[in-house]
């Protein structure tokens, strides 16, 4: 699904057993995964990662969390358009302890 007004594009990708994953990306930017490092990365929490904990096999529930963590990206970054790619590819890769931190959160419960 593309958004024309602002280059901003989505994806879903089923993962047979592991279920549906969404992707976005800003152009012609890396792909990155819609999901809970994302939300903890923008907003420094997990909070509807961990509403919908335990869920997300259900398509049509993962569907639904995916689509508003897309509009809350969306909000959040203006389409995108304030949102570094690379810079999150990278703090994905450099910072175990926020990444673990992140984890921990979406494993606690609701």
């Amino acid at each position: 699904m593309k958004n024309n007004l602002n280059d901003l594009e989505l994806k879903y990708i089923d993962q047979r057993y592991d279920g549906l994953e969404a992707w976005i990306r800003f152009k012609e930017s890396d792909w990155i995964r819609l999901d809970g490092l994302l939300e903890y990365y923008l907003f420094k929490n997990v909070n509807l990662t961990k509403e919908y904990k335990g869920q997300l096999g259900d398509e049509s529930v993962a569907m639904h969390y995916y689509k508003l963590l897309f509009d809350m990206f969306s909000e959040e970054t203006s389409g995108g358009q304030k949102f570094d790619f690379q810079k999150y590819l990278s703090w994905q890769k450099s910072n175990s302890t926020e990444i673990s931190n992140a984890l921990k959160l979406m494993q606690e419960g609701s």
